[in-house]
């Protein structure tokens, strides 16, 4: 009975007091803050003296924004129907609350308080003025002023500005100057306050620093965390930032700003700024170009990065990475979407948009349901599209390496070369052994499916490891042979190791494969030499199409040069026979040319039989062949894009007509006239015939940009075209560096800020 009385009062007591939490939480308002404030600055709040000064140095809330929102019954009466952003240019201290879709006036909601201002209008202060056809006037009497001037000439607003300026100049204030415990406590607060700001551009360099390098900021248990251990690792070095958490004087409340939600504060106020600084450059920009591409993530999440490549006015080129998201779908609808929707909500605006670059796969540069089609659709215009010059080059390599059995063989048993040396400890130990003693060797090289360079990195490695890779093979079976020597247990491995090394060590010593190494490992230097030259951000379309001109000429050259490709064969012949290998026999065992069933072909017999010479000479054209008709297929859609400019290029001058002037200013927007234009590239040509490379005519342009500045449109407009998707794949490297399998529960936002900060 004791115990049922104890639990009854119990059971009372927790009831009221759930209920006095109740009525607590019921009054609690949840605010979503959207701004990048950290004081709201929309009316209705009392501000201290610390916020104060804050606001004013915001200034007044003036948003310009594309388009305001309309008063309908105002449309009806055909009169002002919305708020007019050229107000702001008449009236300084006029705020606009996106909020409320309403005005006030910035001095008189802070400063409404003291004398001369008995009579001010609430509306201005606190309610806000939504009646915009009386704004200026329009429908009064003759005389009459618009709400506008009626206010700003006011005595009370006149009031509310002289307590303004008395507040900014507070310093100055006789009252402060004569109270010398004023003036001394001034001296201290901004003294601390000095200190507090070096403190915060502390952390904020900690926070830039470990996001550049791709580390984590936090651990568990939190003191041993990346972020907590470099501000320890300063203090050490730094009395004043030690100071600043040894002192409480410095701090009103114990914070010490290393909490998880300051650190993520820390992070999303460097990528904010950085996506600001981006956008506004690129709204400054004359023209710019979108770039986009995919990667799944080690959460399972296809990431979409976009970069924009545009061009300041002093002709420099930029590729920022500005969003970094995950889309629902992977249709070329909903990318083109993706794109428009991130312009629009950074105000960028797409009409300076002239170019697009995505990789080869159908959904992004596919002619009817891709992206770069839809985007012209959306836009109705033609924006210049650019397959990626990075993956064109790459898919060549790649498909022409697997333009016959014979290449097919040969990556195989690269492969099978990789994984035999490097699955095994003792086997690698042994490799590694071999390479430290080399001077020139390095360690093999997998196949990557992704890497642009893997074909040439991973036949470079075997080219020059090669005698290594030989001596490798020799320990591996001459250590199994000992041991059968020496009446040891041999294990079923062991016999399938040396079988395994006996026959790598004889594919290697071929002379199939010694020529394909040889042949491509002069071809892929010459492509992967061209994939390097495409990443870089500073290249231009006009010099792209030259180094594909050139490495396709190179390569063609190779190709008819039957000196070259027999002096190949010759080499690898002397080489064969030092191994001791028999090559006519090879040759005959592998290449027997059969004949054909007389059911196929009736006069068999009058068949084209090659020799072995022959055969290999033909079996080194496939591979260049297929290689150069990739290649000049992207160099002329290269020259189709550039077509109508290739007149203003080096060496090309003399080729301009007032008809090619003509069709540029159809392609580049805001060309005043063809005559003009035509009259400065005339004045421009002995410049332009006196170099041979791009890059130093826009050297040239950069000095003489303004008195040239329809020409200096033409070339902002081809520096802005992109080449090839380069700074997404460096931005997918950093993302597996930043969100990997120990931080794979990143949130979105958080992943785009560290991304971009880096």
């Amino acid at each position: 009975f004791e115990l049922k009385t104890i639990l009854d009062s119990l059971d009372t007591t927790c009831h009221e007091q759930i209920e006095k939490m109740n009525a607590q939480f019921s009054n609690v308002e949840f605010v979503c803050r959207k701004s990048n404030d950290a004081i709201s600055r929309d009316p209705g709040k009392k501000f201290i003296e610390e916020e104060l000064r804050y606001l004013i140095h915001k200034g007044p809330m003036q948003p310009v924004l594309n388009d305001y929102p309309k008063n309908l019954s105002l449309v009806a009466q055909k009169t002002t129907c919305k708020f007019v952003p050229k107000w702001f240019n008449e009236y300084p201290m006029l705020e606009y609350s996106e909020s409320s879709d309403r005005a006030f006036c910035f001095a008189c909601r802070l400063f409404h308080k003291g004398p001369g201002s008995e009579k001010a209008d609430l509306a201005w202060i606190k309610t806000g003025l939504q009646s915009w056809s009386k704004m200026k006037g329009k429908g009064k009497g003759k005389g009459k002023k618009g709400k506008l001037e009626q206010h700003f000439t006011s005595s009370s607003h006149m009031s509310s500005m002289y307590r303004l300026s008395v507040f900014k100049n507070k310093h100055l204030n006789v009252e402060h100057l004569i109270d010398a415990n004023h003036r001394l406590a001034s001296q201290k607060e901004e003294s601390i306050f000095q200190i507090n700001k070096k403190i915060i551009e502390t952390f904020f360099d900690c926070t830039l620093f470990l996001a550049k390098q791709g580390l984590a900021f936090r651990r568990d248990p939190q003191e041993h965390g990346n972020f907590i251990q470099l501000i320890n690792l300063l203090r050490r070095h730094n009395p004043l930032l030690n100071s600043w958490f040894n002192d409480n004087k410095f701090k009103s409340h114990h914070v010490t700003y290393t909490s998880a939600r300051s650190q993520d504060e820390f992070i999303e106020q460097i990528g904010t700024y950085l996506i600001r600084l981006i956008v506004q450059q690129v709204q400054n920009a004359p023209f710019y170009s979108v770039m986009i591409d995919s990667t799944p993530d080690c959460s399972h999440r296809e990431i979409y990065s976009l970069v924009i490549r545009y061009v300041d006015n002093d002709l420099n080129i930029y590729e920022r990475v500005i969003a970094l998201k995950e889309l629902p779908t992977k249709t070329g609808q909903a990318i083109c979407d993706f794109i428009l929707t991130i312009l629009h909500d950074y105000q960028i605006s797409t009409d300076c948009l002239v170019g697009q670059c995505y990789d080869n796969a159908p959904s992004m540069s596919g002619c009817r349901r891709g992206v770069q089609n839809c985007m012209k659709i959306a836009l109705k215009r033609d924006i210049i599209h650019v397959p990626c010059g990075g993956h064109s080059a790459n898919l060549g390599v790649k498909h022409g390496c697997e333009c016959s059995t014979e290449y097919i063989r040969f990556f195989n048993l690269i492969e099978e070369i990789y994984d035999f040396l490097t699955s095994s400890i003792n086997r690698y130990r042994t490799f590694r052994t071999q390479i430290n003693s080399s001077t020139s060797a390095v360690t093999v090289k997998n196949l990557s499916i992704t890497r642009w360079s893997a074909n040439y990195e991973s036949i470079n490695a075997i080219c020059r490891s090669l005698p290594e890779i030989i001596n490798t093979f020799d320990l591996i079976i001459s250590h199994i042979d000992d041991k059968v020597n020496a009446n040891e247990k041999i294990t079923p491995d062991d016999r399938k190791t040396k079988e395994q090394s006996i026959n790598l060590q004889k594919a290697i010593l071929s002379f199939e494969f010694n020529l394909l190494l040889n042949l491509l490992n002069q071809v892929t230097r010459q492509t992967q030499s061209l994939t390097d030259h495409l990443q870089k951000k500073s290249l231009d379309l006009v010099t792209a199409s030259h180094l594909l001109f050139n490495t396709n000429k190179m390569l063609m050259e190779w190709r008819n040069d039957d000196l070259f490709l027999q002096n190949l064969i010759k080499e690898c012949d002397d080489q064969a026979l030092r191994n001791g290998v028999d090559i006519e026999n090879e040759f005959a065992r592998h290449h027997h040319q059969r004949p054909r069933s007389v059911k196929i072909d009736s006069n068999s017999k009058t068949g084209i039989h090659l020799n072995r010479i022959e055969y290999y000479v033909k079996l080194m054209r496939e591979i260049l062949d297929y290689l150069i008709v990739s290649l000049s297929e992207y160099y002329k859609l290269i020259e189709e894009k550039l077509q109508h400019f290739c007149s203003i290029f080096p060496g090309r001058v003399n080729q301009l007509t007032l008809e090619n002037a003509k069709k540029i200013c159809e392609i580049v927007p805001g060309i005043s006239s063809p005559e003009l234009l035509y009259s400065e590239l005339q004045l421009l040509k002995n410049d332009i015939d006196s170099y041979t490379e791009m890059t130093e005519l826009i050297n040239k342009i950069k000095i003489i940009r303004h008195g040239y500045p329809n020409a200096t449109r033409i070339y902002q407009f081809l520096l802005a075209l992109p080449i090839t998707v380069a700074t997404n794949e460096r931005c997918f490297s950093k993302l597996k560096l930043i969100k990997n399998k120990l931080r794979s529960t990143l949130m979105p936002d958080k992943m785009e800020w560290l991304i971009i900060s880096s």
